[in-house]
């Protein structure tokens, strides 16, 4: 026996035996000499450092000598190092030396008898010293202990030999001990010693034969004795396991026998999954009787549902022949077969299962509709869909059509659908109007679509607008749903093209194979399409939902895309929309020019007004296309087009409807006021398209058409940022390289380090209507006659040639020689057409016509002004007469009245004006501009001017008269032929005044065509309707902020007094920078899962609702580990249950594959009920607990033991199901 172990035993005597002689510390004993101290000189002394090896055999000295109760002998072979302690033990009395080996004999001699012997043998047996407790139970001579401790110990030579012995070895002993068991009767130590070899038979065997059925049968398990397994399982009547044994031994006829013979005795789960694989089993072998008698087992609802998931042919036999057609039906559906499922739905005879029916072919409406507009197809399908659902209507009981189920299917969608094979496009309309006021975006999305696809040959006025209304709330129903912010759960979106979720997996959509969102997929990705698949399962692919929404986001904005780009051609041959009014047909009644593409049509200012309204719903529509563009949605080369088509439709807009052309063919108050009701982002499309466009043009400084465009549209619409940048670009300075070569557009401005600066002459147009702004009218029109002389002098160089050109500048004229009239040196008294009013006056500047707020001319600064600009009008005339005379024949007539104006308003210049009408009726045939040439006193011309200004009531003479007391107007004489006079005392009584001689305008009024014109001489009637409404709410983020119309604000000011600054182009410059950089990254992130925002943003929330009721620092570390640990495991959570629904998919795929590997198919069918019982319910009660909204109680009494506790159950939770996952994987792909 060892000191160790002996350590904690006594004895009466013990030998200590070559104690020293063995020792490791060898000579160092010798430091016990250094113990007295007359003996330590030349002797090392003890140190526990350098003696560590000497200090550990003392302790275990100690522990020796301490084990005797009596004597303590130590004897040691060569006692060299033991003298040192046994010379200090003799110096203190302690020992007693001897040498005779008798006398240790005589001291230690005591005969034992056999009891004690006995009992020192059990003793050692406790003990487990087996080798001392044979010897002792041989002295007492008890032969069976003997023999039992004989067993152990050769089990115990066994075990120790498994360390250091080869395999031959080790399985001999452990045989002998074993066989030393079974002599001994205990056959659980035999079986052990067999197990502890794989010796798994002969441990059965042993059990066996002492009746010991169910450990025997568990040993044969081991063994893979399946059958012998499952027979001694059976006699232990542990059936559970018995059928398991019996499974595994492929004896599937047992198997069933005992599971109908003791159903109530086995394991549920093991109940079903054996089942399953018996029946999976016995189909594919064709075995149809024993399939019948294994599917006997299960009771009906659980034999339709194995069949359904592993024979789905066999389940629909087998319902058709039950009568279970629902049950057919409702499988068909959730594999996407919706024909099928319908004809199923049918055959019961049961209403609400043709209800059912009906859903079915309403779905497939649905998808038709779907393809139409995908593959651009007509709804060919449509038809034998709806005429199926009729037969099903026939046969469905009058009394079940009363129910709210019935009316919301047939008195709604299925009559949408009526409505639009029987080309109903009113009917059509009110379900549209029906689904939005219910709110029921989905079915007014098909509603629309369904109704723009409805064929019209004739388009009229009434139909477009109604098209066009219908583009925009498609545009407005869909671009919200199109937002890459809103890319994760939109119902909307998901209903409208049948995509549904992958349960448990939020970041993952699942579509029908057929489903024609998957062949755009496919074209989107292309080769890369299969990558985008991330698993197939039940007819379904499933992708990642970035995946599914870019693709329906691309979709539909490509496919508005298209429909605008249709209307845009269909709208360039509507001539309401894009075409300039005929004024021979005006005119005449008849247009001689052949195939002229102007509007043929008597004009009315209701007529005006519908031709504007529809064009502003027309560019509207056009400016949708900016949305996507900026979305990044279209294609390279839709992209291309749309800033073109923009501008086109703007330009269309401002050349026939807003810009003046003459009083027959333009109303002033019918563009201002439709103007003034345009939608907000529409008015602003101008004004972007003026910043963008037009003022980028100003580089050339000679294009004079662009400036005076520019600057009437935005001081019509208002425009201060534009206004100013306009001012801004006009006056930067050139320098001049050769100061004696001006070039064209530019005049001498100053010299500035020894170089000539020039200026762009635009920089006076600019200074006039900053100087009427600051009622300075007679600076303004100092500046302004100067910019129109230039232009007339230089007319074509100055990209002056185009009719719209000429009228812009003859605009300018017009609204000068009026400014000159009002600042006259007497009151305001003089002749104007009212549309110079409401052009001019009302829009810009109402100031000058109030004497005590202007600044009024002289009488000779007077006539000088009104000559300078007689003479720009007779140079201009000239210029003009030298084309042919229709080429400019409404700037010529509008130059001639404007002629009469001066001499109407200015006696003094009468002669002058008849000489040159002399002149002029030489060069002019045109009657209309000869019966004002003819004339031959200026009675006759005020007649003239006031009948032809009157004839389509959009225009009138006005006599324009401040009131003053006593005084009346010189051209009172006037009223009693009809003119009106507009009196006033203030800018409000102008206002007023103005507003009582506007033409009333009658909104709804039948526009004269050519073939309709005589029809239309005698009258129509007038109804009134709604003006525009502002449906153009989605370009938020990309148009420019309307500027205010009230006086400028501070922040307005000081933001002028800045726009110039270096140091503002130095900042926005860093800002485009950084905008660039946050798209970037942002845009980098687009296909990141959101789970993780949105859970921690749901924490924050929530943690800040904590905080106000408890107060922050009561709850801070809770917080922290809330927003931290806790947010990321219940996105592992999450995350988990997606992988556990995907492992799941392909454990049911190799289920339901032909394999012949049984024993995989079980492990599969294992694994599947480990996740359905166990993991499961493990993953959701853990996401439960953790939950902010199902657990909120809890997390408020802010116990953060409790929630870490939670969360490390959690984690181990996630590994355990990580480890299930990844043994799955190894199953299904072995």
């Amino acid at each position: 026996m060892t000191i160790f172990e002996a350590k904690g035993m006594e004895f009466n005597d013990v030998l200590l035996y070559n104690f020293f002689n063995d020792s490791p510390a060898c000579r160092k004993w010798r430091v016990i000499d250094s113990i007295p101290r007359e003996n330590s000189e030349g002797v090392q002394t003890f140190s526990h450092e350098r003696h560590y090896i000497l200090s550990s055999e003392l302790k275990h000295l100690y522990v020796a000598v301490t084990r005797a109760r009596q004597h303590i002998w130590i004897c040691d072979e060569n006692p060299e190092y033991s003298i040192p302690l046994k010379m200090y033990w003799e110096r203190l009395g302690l020992i007693k030396v001897t040498q005779s080996v008798d006398e240790i004999i005589s001291t230690l001699a005591k005969k034992s008898n056999s009891d004690e012997w006995d009992q020192q043998g059990k003793n050692f047996f406790e003990q487990r010293q087996y080798e001392q407790a044979i010897f002792c139970f041989e002295k007492s001579g008890n032969k069976k202990s003997r023999e039992l401790a004989n067993a152990y110990y050769l089990q115990q030579i066994a075990k120790d030999s498994t360390n250091d012995s080869d395999d031959d070895t080790i399985k001999s002993n452990f045989i002998c001990a074993a066989e030393a068991f079974v002599k001994c009767s205990r056959p659980n130590q035999a079986a052990s010693c067999y197990q502890d070899i794989s010796m798994y038979k002969e441990a059965g065997d042993v059990y066996v034969k002492w009746n010991m059925f169910d450990p025997a049968a568990r040993c044969y398990n081991k063994a893979s004795m399946w059958y012998e397994a499952g027979k001694y399982f059976e006699k232990a009547k542990n059936y559970t396991d018995a059928v398991v044994a019996y499974k595994n031994d492929n004896r599937y006829e047992k198997v069933i026998e005992l599971m109908r013979k003791y159903r109530q005795k086995i394991d549920d789960k093991i109940f079903h999954r054996i089942t399953r694989l018996v029946n999976i089993h016995y189909r594919r072998t064709n075995n149809k009787e024993m399939s019948t008698i294994a599917l006997s087992i299960l009771p009906q609802e659980e034999q339709i549902k194995l069949l359904r998931d592993h024979a789905p042919e066999e389940f629909l036999e087998v319902c058709e022949k039950t009568g279970q057609f629902r049950a057919v039906a409702e499988d068909l559906r959730s594999h996407g077969e919706f024909e099928k499922a319908a004809d199923k739905f049918n055959c019961s005879n049961n209403d609400e299962d043709k209800i059912e029916a009906l859903q079915c072919y309403l779905h497939l409406c649905r998808v038709n509709i779907l393809k139409s507009m995908i593959k651009n197809l007509n709804n060919s399908g449509l038809m034998s869909l709806h005429s199926k659902a009729n037969d099903i209507i026939t046969k469905i009981n009058p009394s079940f059509k009363k129910s709210k189920k019935w009316e919301k299917i047939m008195e709604e969608e299925f009559q949408l659908y009526s409505a639009y094979l029987n080309k109903g496009l009113n009917r059509v309309n009110k379900y549209i109007q029906l689904f939005k006021n219910q709110g029921e975006i989905t079915h007014e999305f098909r509603a629309i679509i369904l109704w723009l696809q409805i064929p019209q040959p004739d388009i009229e006025e009434e139909y477009w607008k109604k098209r066009l209304q219908h583009i925009l709330r498609l545009c407005d129903l869909v671009f919200p749903l199109i937002k890459a912010s809103r890319y994760n759960d939109n119902k909307i979106i998901e209903n409208i093209f049948f995509v549904s979720k992958v349960e448990n997996c939020p970041q993952k959509r699942q579509i029908f194979f057929d489903n024609p969102l998957v062949r755009l997929i496919n074209e989107m990705y292309g080769n890369n399409s299969k990558k985008e698949v991330t698993e197939t399962t039940d007819n379904r692919y499933v992708y990642n939902v970035y995946t599914v929404y870019r693709t329906i986001s691309k979709f539909l904005a490509s496919y508005i895309f298209e429909l605008i780009r249709d209307d845009n051609q269909k709208g360039r041959n509507i001539p309401d929309v894009s075409s300039q009014i005929c004024y021979n047909f005006i005119s005449y009644q008849y247009c001689s020019r052949q195939n002229c593409k102007n509007h043929h049509v008597i004009t009315t200012p209701s007529i005006l007004y519908k031709r504007l309204e529809l064009s502003c719903l027309q560019y509207t529509v056009m400016l949708k296309l900016i949305v996507l563009y900026h979305l990044r949605l279209l294609k390279e080369e839709q992209s291309k087009e749309v800033l073109g088509l923009q501008r086109w439709w703007a330009e269309n807009l401002i050349r026939n409807h807003i810009r003046y052309h003459s009083s027959r063919t333009s109303c002033p108050e019918i563009t201002h006021m439709v103007l003034a009701k345009l939608p907000y982002h529409t008015r602003n499309g101008f004004i972007e398209l003026a910043h963008k466009r037009w003022l980028y043009e100003f580089n050339n400084a000679s294009n004079f058409e662009a400036m005076l465009k520019c600057m009437l549209v935005l001081q019509q619409l208002r425009d201060e940022w534009g206004i100013n940048t306009f001012c801004w670009e006009m006056s930067k300075p050139t320098i001049l390289l050769y100061p004696y070569n001006l070039p064209v557009g530019l005049e001498y401005y100053d010299c500035y380090n020894g170089y000539h600066r020039a200026i762009p002459v635009g920089k006076r147009l600019s200074s006039f209507f900053f100087y009427l702004r600051s009622n300075n009218v007679i600076e303004a029109i100092s500046q302004i006659k100067i910019f129109i002389q230039y232009a007339i002098s230089h007319t074509e160089r100055v990209n002056l040639v185009t009719s719209d050109a000429f009228g812009d500048l003859v605009s300018l004229i017009e609204f000068v020689t009026s400014l000159i009239f009002a600042i006259s040196p007497r009151c305001c008294d003089f002749f104007l057409p009212r549309a110079y009013l409401v052009n001019y006056f009302d829009i810009y500047a109402v100031t000058p016509l109030i004497p005590n707020l202007r600044h009024a001319y002289n009488r000779d600064s007077y006539l000088a002004a009104i000559a300078i600009f007689f003479e720009q009008i007779k140079q201009l005339l000239n210029y003009l007469l030298t084309y042919k005379e229709y080429t400019y024949f409404t700037i010529t007539l509008r130059l001639i009245r404007l002629l009469v104006l001066i001499g109407l308003n200015e006696s003094t210049f009468v002669p002058s004006i008849f000489n040159l009408f002399k002149y002029l009726d030489n060069k002019i045939s045109s009657n209309k501009i000869k019966k004002y040439l003819e004339q031959k006193s200026m009675g006759l011309l005020v007649n003239v001017l006031h009948n032809d200004l009157k004839e389509t009531d959009c225009d009138s003479l006005v006599i324009v008269y401040y009131q003053l007391e006593s005084i009346p107007s010189r051209f009172s004489n006037w009223e009693k032929h009809g003119i009106k006079k507009l009196a006033y005392n203030s800018i409000g009584g102008f206002r007023y005044a103005l507003q009582q001689i506007k033409s009333s305008v009658n909104i709804v009024e039948n526009v004269v065509s050519e073939n309709q014109f005589s029809s239309q001489k005698s009258g129509g009637n007038d109804q009134n309707t709604s003006l525009m409404q502002d449906t153009f709410d989605q370009l938020d983020q990309h148009a420019i902020s309307e500027e205010a119309k009230e006086p400028e604000t501070e922040i307005q000011a000081w933001f002028r007094k800045i726009h110039d600054s270096p140091e503002a182009k130095d900042a926005a410059i860093k800002i485009q920078v950084w905008i660039r950089q946050v798209y970037k990254r942002a845009k980098s992130r687009t296909d990141n899962d959101t789970t993780l925002n949105e859970i921690y943003n749901d924490m924050m929330i929530f943690c800040q609702a904590i905080m106000k009721e408890k107060g922050k620092k009561a709850v801070n570390k809770y917080i922290i580990l809330l927003r931290g640990w806790t947010v990321v495991v219940i996105v592992k959570l999450i995350k988990l249950q997606g992988s556990m629904g995907e492992t799941k998919n392909r454990l049911k795929k190799t289920i339901n594959s032909h394999s012949s590997d049984t024993n995989k198919v079980d492990r599969c069918l294992e694994l599947e009920d480990e996740l359905r019982y166990k993991y499961y319910e493990k993953v959701e009660l853990a996401l439960k607990s953790l939950s902010i909204t199902e657990n909120s109680q809890k997390h408020k009494k802010l116990s953060l033991g409790w929630l870490e506790n939670e969360l490390y159950q959690a984690e181990d939770i996630i590994n355990q199901v990580w480890e299930w996952i990844n043994e799955c994987k190894k199953v299904v792909t072995k």
